[in-house]
């Protein structure tokens, strides 16, 4: 909660590109370490860094959506986006967790998980001089 009062001030003080990007790479972070945790205690611990990663992406995402629509269709674009980056990943993302689990083991599917984080990070990073 407390990064969701702060948004407006870290916008200010970082792009949003690099806020994005800092999102992205804790989030890839979290699933790398889970895929080393031992214990219930330790995924709890590491499950706090998703207080660090929503807020900051939700923020971020809401003002990128913002700038490019145009004002008869923010609504909509606001829509779309928080299904494709919330509902559409809740769906997708335990699908794979749970195909690669069956076929390997969990440690293998949260690996390939943060590997998808880090694919974010390098589009991120491979589109951050257009003004994103």
């Amino acid at each position: 909660m407390p990064l969701f009062f702060l948004g407006a001030k870290l916008k200010t003080k970082f792009k949003e590109s690099t806020l994005l990007l800092v999102a992205a790479a804790i989030y890839s972070l979290r699933f790398f370490m889970y895929s080393a945790a031992n214990d219930v205690a330790t995924m709890l611990i590491i499950s706090t860094l998703q207080a660090l990663s929503f807020p900051v992406i939700h923020l971020v995402c809401t003002s990128m959506i913002n700038k490019q629509c145009p004002d008869n269709l923010k609504s909509t674009g606001q829509q779309v986006a928080l299904a494709l980056y919330s509902s559409l990943s809740a769906l997708v993302s335990p699908m794979l967790a749970g195909i690669l689990e069956q076929y390997f083991d969990i440690n293998f599917a949260l690996l390939v998980i943060g590997f998808i984080g880090i694919a974010s990070v390098v589009l991120i990073l491979l589109y951050r001089g257009r003004n994103i």
